[in-house]
């Protein structure tokens, strides 16, 4: 549960993106509301993967250097 508050911030990292870029997109609506929504959510669940996929991979790489000094 240590990495807890990091997934968190970076959960709220992604919504705020992905909504200030729908507040600056300038294309034209979708014709339904549900296929914006999909889009939204897509987009991120991607962003978000990708942040804490790249954190889980830099704490990894941490973890391995560390270990290794101790040798």
């Amino acid at each position: 549960m240590q990495h807890k508050k990091m997934i968190l911030i970076f959960a709220g990292l992604a919504v705020l993106i992905i909504s200030l870029g729908f507040l600056i997109d300038n294309d034209e609506p979708y014709d339904s509301i549900w296929q914006t929504v999909f889009e939204f959510s897509w987009l991120t669940v991607m962003l978000f993967g990708l942040q804490t996929g790249l954190y889980f991979f830099g704490f990894g790489i941490y973890k391995v250097t560390v270990r290794l000094k101790r040798l």
